[in-house]
Parts: C-alpha cells; structure tokens; sequence
C-alpha cells in the first residue's frame, strides 16, 4: 500500500503500474496499517516521507470554476482561496484554457500571498502580475510582433521552419513595420504545408532565442519608425553598427523633414567619406538643436516681457537654426511669424496667450478621448491643436500632436485588425 496516496488524491501505482487507488489492499498490509507498532514500518515511512517534495501539489479541485454567456462572450470564473479572476473568451474555453486559469490563480495567490494578506486597496502592489499572466496565457500571440532590428544578429542554427517563420515574418512586416502571429501561422500552413503544432513549437523557441518581439500597442507606432529609418540606414554599406544606431536615434527624435533632409545629405555624400561624416553630423545637429532650445527659451522671456520687437529677431535666429537642421517648411513658418510680429506687435501680445490656452485645453480633451477609446473624437481634436501650434509658431507642440495623430491612427487601424480576425 502506498503511504503517499491521500483521500481523493491519486499519487501511488500499485503492482505491474496498476492504480493503487483501484487495487484492493492485501490483508496483513491492512494489519500492519492498524497496529501501528511495527519499527521497521515506522522506518519504512520515514524513508517514503523523504520521497515527497517539498510543496505538496496543489489539487485542481482546490480551485472551482464556472463558466457562462454574456452576449457574445464566454465568462469563465476561477473562484481561489483569496481571489476570483474572470476571463473574457470569444469562443467556448478549452480544457487548456481552463488549465491556465486555475494554475493563474493558484500561483497568484502563492506569490502574492503577503500583499493579498495586508491588501488595502493599493492595486499597484500587485504591477508584478502582468509577467504571470504574460506567461501562463501566452499573451504575446496576440499581440505586434517584430523582429530585431539588425537581422543580421540573428542566433546561428536556426532550422528550415525557423528560417521560413522569419522570412514570411519580414514580408508581413514591410508595410506597417510589424505583423501579428495568427495571420503569420495560417500562411504558413496554406503556403509552405507545415503542421500547426510544429509552426507553434518553433514560433514559441524563437521567442525564446529573442528573434520574436511582442510589443506594446502604446509602442507600435515608435518602434514601427524604428525599423523603417533603419531599413533607410542600412543603405549605407560604409556605416559600422554602433553609427547606424547613434544616427537612428537622432533621427527617430527628428521631425519627418529634418530626417529625410539628413539621410538625403548622406547619400549624396561619397561613400569613402560617409563614416567620418556621420560623426560630424550628429555633432552638430546635437548642437544646433541645443541652440535652438536656448533660442526658445529667449523667446518665452521676451514674450513675458513685453519685447516683441526683440521677440522677432529671435525667431529668424530659430528659423536658421531649423533650416540647418533640414526644416525648410518648419523654417519658413518661423520666418512668417516673425514678419507678423514685427508688423503687429500689439496684436500678437494679446493674441498668442489666448491661442495657447485654447492649445492647452484641445490637448488635455484630446488625451481624454484617446484614454476613453474615442479614437475619431480625438483626431479632430488634435487636428485642431496643430492648426493652433501652427498659427502660434510652438513647433514643440505641433510634433506632439502630430506624433499623437500617428499613434491614434495606428490604434483605429490596429483595432480594426483585430475586429477582422475574430
């Protein structure tokens, strides 16, 4: 008889791999059992007690769950000791799934066992639980997915599925900068013929190796233009990798034009002479940008004093400044509010406090509306807000608002997608 079996708990096997819980004890063991004076079955049990881990194993039976309709969702409930989690599914949850949650729950309330305990009210406590839940429910096949973004870093070994996930992976990722695992799988399974089962397996060891990335939705949009300005870069035959990623950060912090202008400068530029003077470029766009930050701050001190005449002379210094850095267009505008400002002078002291507490009031509704899902609401607001960033020449916030236009958009077509796939 096996001492390690417990009521309603299957643990031990009895003779020839039989179930001990379904063979029949033999008499003298029952015997012995009631007894319970025997010295070399005391030390029998000693030697099994050593057998048993350490953590006794939790029970699924320990952990209830229920599961029901609402409108087009499947609820499933996982009712825990200390906690219940809910899942949200789109289709009637498998036994996996199922799984997944009573293990979620069990192990939340293991590790979260000191703050459950003197919970107040303090949800951050518990921040650390996204990487659980990342990891039991494999959240990042649902989510954007990139590849570095030097392939040529890619780990050596890779077999021919590897090789075809990464391939097929780099065409879906042309367009938009990244891709989505589902669409990814079932290409694979209509073109190349592999099993589902294999294209997971190998899609879960690249993520292993770091050659799948999941990615935020808030970073989409940055980590998109990454790859597409390092796409340009690698152009550059001549530029080592330490150049590419110092001349990628500088341009991904640029505007659209001053990025375009600098890449055009390079490639006119003769390829023996490109790694010296990429060097020399990013000194002095870092400088110029510098100055012009200095120059900006001139311009809030002459605004507030009253000196608009002084204000103007400022800002054809900026419009230089822009124009080295590759803003034309941003340049100009510069230069048409400084003939505004010297033309009137009065007007404009009165004018650009109002506009800017209009700007102020577009951006904080506009981030509202972004917050609550109004992804529409919110183009039009920010749309506006440019215009006023515009008219009042703070390029600072024009960028901003345009780079919140950008991610917005991704977001709608991001949700879209989704839609799509259901």
């Amino acid at each position: 008889m096996d001492r390690r079996r417990q009521p309603g708990k299957f643990v031990g096997f009895g003779e020839e791999g039989k179930d001990a819980a379904t063979s029949p004890p033999k008499k003298k063991v029952v015997e012995k059992v009631q007894k319970k004076k025997s010295k070399p079955e005391k030390k029998k049990k000693s030697k099994v007690e050593k057998e048993k881990p350490v953590k006794e194993e939790k029970k699924v039976e320990d952990v209830p769950t229920f599961t029901w309709q609402m409108e087009r969702f499947q609820i499933m409930l996982a009712d825990g000791k200390e906690i219940m989690v809910a899942l949200m599914l789109d289709s009637e949850p498998s036994d996996s799934i199922k799984q997944s949650l009573i293990k979620f729950t069990q192990d939340f309330e293991t590790q979260f066992k000191k703050e459950l305990k003197n919970f107040k009210g303090n949800v951050k406590d518990f921040d650390s639980a996204k990487k659980l839940c990342e990891e039991e429910f494999n959240l990042f096949l649902m989510q954007p997915q990139m590849l570095p973004l030097d392939l040529s870093d890619l780990p050596t070994g890779l077999n021919s599925i590897q090789k075809a996930i990464i391939k097929r992976a780099k065409e879906l990722s042309q367009k938009r900068g990244f891709f989505f695992i589902a669409p990814l799988i079932e290409d694979l399974l209509k073109n190349k013929g592999y099993s589902r089962e294999n294209v997971i397996k190998n899609i879960f060891e690249l993520r292993k190796k770091q050659v799948l990335t999941s990615i935020d939705v808030e970073n989409v949009y940055e980590e998109a233009e990454k790859r597409k300005v390092w796409t340009k870069l690698e152009e550059f035959k001549g530029l080592v990798k330490n150049d590419k990623m110092a001349l990628l950060n500088d341009l991904i912090s640029s505007s659209e034009e001053s990025r375009a202008a600098c890449i055009q400068v390079l490639k006119n530029t003769p390829k023996k002479k490109v790694k010296n003077f990429v060097k020399k470029i990013l000194v002095e766009r870092e400088s110029l940008r510098e100055q012009r930050e200095q120059l900006f701050k001139q311009l809030e001190f002459l605004l507030r004093e009253e000196n608009l005449e002084q204000a103007a002379k400022v800002l054809l210094q900026i419009a230089e400044y822009s124009e080295r850095l590759g803003e034309v267009s941003t340049a100009q505008q510069f230069r048409s509010r400084a003939t505004e400002f010297s033309q009137k002078l009065q007007q404009v002291k009165q004018h650009i406090p109002l506009l800017r507490t209009q700007l102020d009031e577009l951006i904080s509704r506009g981030h509202l509306l972004e917050t609550n899902g109004k992804y529409r609401d919110a183009v039009n607001v920010f749309t506006e807000a440019a215009r006023l960033a515009t008219e009042i020449g703070d390029f600072d916030e024009l960028k901003k608002c345009e780079d919140s236009l950008h991610r917005i958009h991704n977001l709608i077509e991001l949700a879209n997608l989704r839609e799509s796939l259901r």
